[in-house]
């Protein structure tokens, strides 16, 4: 994306989400039946959702998207974490840079989710990674890293991926028996589909080994647009087209 889209994006994430969640979320804070912690500090900083007294069942590391500083925080996508929490996982989301566009950025959450692994107490429970726009590049990357380290994910969900604006790493170290989900929507007005075919092709080996991977639209309906932003909405058709998916995924990578 260049500078002006990026600007656009920044100031419609500010004006789509006005009023939706709580504050940006820092260290302590604990609502309802989900405490919500934030650990470390700079680029390396993430924050922990999770059910106070419940051992977790899984582990979801989300990784967001480029839009400023509060897209660096919980703040946007808090709604969905909170459900992905409330489900029984451990949610884990890393900041991994301190101003849009930083680089470094897979080993920033590869420190955060190997950190936030530990202060969870190392769960034995499956781990699924989701991706939002520039972040849905990124937990691909994140996956091809973890290849053959301790905390591979066995799940992934690619929603409307961007450019990871970093090197990108090679895809083909994510284990054939990793479940993917790459999500493109029909109104996506910024990326398109030009990052999921980047992934696609990347991912290209032949199906009867990746039998695994699958590319689905997200569709518009009459009372829902599947925008680039839609994935921040918390209404009927983005709950049933982002959270529905990805709630089936978390099962799966729990059944598995």
């Amino acid at each position: 994306m260049g500078p002006a889209v990026r600007l656009l994006l920044a100031c419609a994430l500010a004006a789509a989400i006005a009023g939706c969640g709580g504050g940006a979320g820092g260290s302590g804070r604990e609502p309802g039946a989900i405490s919500e912690r934030s650990y470390g500090t700079g680029a390396d900083q993430f924050w922990v959702l999770r059910q106070r007294d419940r051992a977790p069942r899984s582990v979801v590391v989300f990784i967001h998207g480029h839009g400023g500083p509060l897209e660096d925080t919980p703040r946007y996508h808090r709604p969905w974490l909170r459900h992905l929490a409330e489900s029984g996982s451990a949610v884990i989301y890393p900041r991994y840079e301190l101003a849009p566009g930083g680089h470094g950025t897979v080993a920033h959450i590869v420190r955060a989710a190997d950190l936030a692994m530990r202060r969870l107490g190392e769960p034995r429970v499956p781990i699924i990674g989701i991706g939002y726009s520039r972040g849905a590049r990124l937990v691909m990357d994140w996956a091809a890293v973890e290849s053959g380290r301790r905390y591979v994910p066995r799940a992934l969900v690619s929603v409307f991926p961007a450019s990871g604006e970093d090197p990108e790493e090679d895809l083909s170290r994510i284990p054939l028996a990793t479940r993917i989900v790459i999500l493109v929507g029909d109104s996506d007005e910024v990326v398109g589909v030009l990052g999921a075919q980047a992934l696609l092709q990347q991912l290209d080996v032949p199906q009867p080994m990746f039998r695994n991977l699958g590319a689905e639209t997200v569709r518009s309906t009459p009372t829902f647009k599947a925008s680039h932003l839609s994935v921040l909405e918390t209404s009927a058709g983005a709950r049933k087209a982002f959270w529905g998916r990805a709630d089936r995924l978390v099962a799966y990578a729990r059944a598995h």
